[in-house]
């Protein structure tokens, strides 16, 4: 095999990885709009958690102008109740548990443990 046979046969390669990296930095660049509303737009706050059993937790998270009380376990997260926010009623809990982890982190984490 000659060393032309094989640049024929790595071209393929570098030109789907040169669409990729376009395809990739023209995203990053658009933010990906969904109608007229960015992606990355949605505020997320997780408010507090509770733990009540070993690996179950309750929490609340702030979601844009709604808070959600979450019960959270291993295998699902589901929505207890639903509220709207006024900042009177919740204060944002600041420990160092919560200051370190925000939503993502969390649930890359928890992703990663099953």
């Amino acid at each position: 095999m000659s060393i032309w046979e094989i640049l024929k046969m790595l071209l393929p390669l570098f030109v789907i990885l040169a669409i990729l990296l376009g395809a990739l930095y023209f995203v990053k660049k658009s933010q990906l709009k969904i109608g007229n509303i960015k992606s990355n737009a949605l505020n997320i706050q997780l408010l507090t958690t509770k733990s009540i059993m070993p690996k179950k937790y309750i929490a609340a998270v702030r979601v844009e102008e709604k808070v959600l009380i979450l019960g959270v376990s291993d295998y699902s997260i589901n929505i207890l109740k639903e509220m709207d926010y006024d900042p009177k009623k919740f204060e944002v809990v600041k420990s160092e548990k919560n200051l370190d982890s925000s939503f993502f982190k969390l649930l890359k984490k928890n992703l990663r443990e099953k």
